[in-house]
């Protein structure tokens, strides 16, 4: 089968859950090719191993500020996918995030005409539609309408399924639930050294560290996490893995010249190096929107399976997965108090030997099992 993936995304060698997608695909003889638009705004095409990707740049990006001419950089957006699309020849789209939507009207519109065999749609809602959307009479409707069109729609949870089919009221063709779980391959791979890169870092008297994975924004309470670090710069280093927002940088440049902060990109084939050697992680995320209330990132996964406690905020489908293995420390908020989160800090410290053992009796194969909830899309997938 020909699968084309089509992404907006930060960068395509971060992002997780589509790799998993393409490794997954691969094993079973499909062969995936990759429509993208980056954060960087770069073009041109490249293969990595065997999958072609072709990346677009967006020239309203260089016209329009981040965040804002929105309706000029999507009709742009949809314009190249369009031409791009009419010149490629496939049995399966799959739409990997929830910014699609005027994409995949094309898809289930335009392609209608002239092809003998048009391709199935997977649309993979590993986010919630933004929240207007819903709000609004009209664009729910709409939304409604779309989603009932799709082939298969991909959830990455049940509470997150529960909440479109309230909001939307769509009907469902086929559906799949793929949680944010490792791959076996993560979850079985011997313990790892750190990179050469962070084993040389000029830390702090070889102290144990705090990992804090992903983007380091006010969105996921790196503001809270760096007003508890103060309390505890002595005894604990701090490694980011993504992009640091501007707000934060003099505080954390001051930390990175002490020899106390490790920041860098990070790929996803040098996660695990970071991970195994943790000490905890901390995962936050702003719990007003549901699209974060109900979250289950990739990153609470790596870590739990890596045997890493963690302390994340009380969002309900983090909180249930951490308390059903007694992974880590749950807040009583979503992590938007220091003094909480100050002393959970306190208390990992002390207890961080409890939440390491009851990880380590966990069938992480058995719990979180990314290829066994994967069958499921190859099933429909090599049902033709």
């Amino acid at each position: 089968m020909r699968i084309l993936h089509v992404i907006k995304t930060a960068r395509y060698e971060s992002d997780g859950r589509l790799l998993k997608w393409i490794d997954s695909l691969e094993k079973r003889g499909h062969t995936s090719s990759v429509f993208l638009i980056e954060d960087d705004n770069s073009s041109g095409d490249s293969l990595r191993g065997s999958v072609l990707i072709h990346k677009e740049n967006l020239w309203f990006r260089k016209v329009f500020k981040k965040h804002s001419g929105l309706f000029f950089k999507t009709l742009e957006q949809a314009w190249k996918w369009r031409k791009y699309l009419y010149r490629s020849d496939v049995d399966v789209l799959v739409f990997h995030d929830v910014q699609q939507y005027l994409n995949i009207y094309i898809a289930l519109t335009l392609l209608k005409k002239g092809r003998k065999k048009e391709p199935r749609i997977i649309w993979d809602l590993h986010e919630l539609p933004h929240v207007q959307l819903g709000s609004n009479y009209l664009t729910k409707r709409l939304l409604g309408r779309i989603l009932s069109q799709i082939d298969l729609l991909v959830y990455t949870n049940d509470e997150r399924r529960l909440f479109m089919k309230e909001t939307y009221g769509h009907n469902e063709k086929e559906f799949a639930v793929l949680n944010n779980f490792p791959d076996e391959s993560f979850i079985s791979a011997r313990l790892t050294q750190a990179s050469g890169e962070l084993d040389n870092w000029g830390k702090q008297e070889n102290k144990p560290y705090l990992l804090w994975m992903g983007a380091a924004s006010r969105g996921r309470y790196f503001n809270v996490l760096l007003a508890a670090y103060k309390k505890f710069k002595d005894q604990l280093n701090l490694v980011v893995m993504g992009r640091i927002e501007k707000e934060f940088k003099e505080e954390t440049d001051l930390y990175r010249q002490e020899g106390r902060l490790f920041n860098r990109f990070v790929a996803q084939n040098e996660v695990i190096g970071y991970v195994d050697n943790a000490f905890f992680s901390v995962v936050l995320y702003n719990a007003r929107k549901a699209n974060n209330r109900l979250c289950e990132p990739n990153r609470l996964f790596q870590l739990l399976g890596r045997n890493i406690p963690v302390i994340t905020g009380n969002n309900p489908t983090m909180k249930s997965w951490v308390e059903r293995v007694n992974g880590g420390i749950v807040l009583d908020d979503d992590g938007q108090n220091v003094v909480l989160l100050e002393n959970a800090i306190q208390k990992m410290l002390t207890e961080r030997q409890i939440y390491s053992d009851a990880l380590q009796g966990v069938n992480k194969l058995e719990l979180f099992n990314w290829e066994s909830q994967f069958s499921n899309i190859i099933e429909f997938i090599n049902n033709k």
